[in-house]
């Protein structure tokens, strides 16, 4: 299980590597791979699903900037209403390689941070 189970976005930028404002970044890491939940009321839905890999982490303006491509994408839309709906979310599901690990090695599965056989 990766922590946090998930974080609320508030804003996601048009641009070459998209910055997301979220709610927390803590337990959040550069390096990380995240999955975009995106329900129709906010907008941006080409990027609802999509994986992207966390670049920087901006812990006081509670940023991430991520390895995908928005330029042409809708733009997000902050919604607020009724709170029967659900949220924006970034929810991380993996980890990148560390290369100061001597063990990972290609051989290591992609997005894993421990491999079993």
């Amino acid at each position: 299980m990766y922590l946090p189970k998930r974080t609320l976005i508030s804003d996601i930028t048009n641009a070459v590597q998209a910055t997301v404002t979220v709610s927390s970044v803590e337990g959040l890491s550069i390096g990380q791979f995240v999955r975009f939940v995106l329900p129709m009321l906010f907008g941006m839905q080409q990027l609802n699903g999509s994986t992207g890999k966390i670049l920087s982490v901006d812990t006081v303006l509670l940023q991430l900037v991520v390895g995908i491509d928005t330029t042409g994408m809708d733009p997000f839309i902050f919604y607020v209403g009724p709170l029967d709906y659900t949220p924006a979310q970034l929810i991380p599901f993996a980890d990148g390689l560390d290369p100061s690990v001597p063990w990972q090695t290609s051989a290591t599965l992609s997005g894993s941070t421990r491999n079993i056989l």
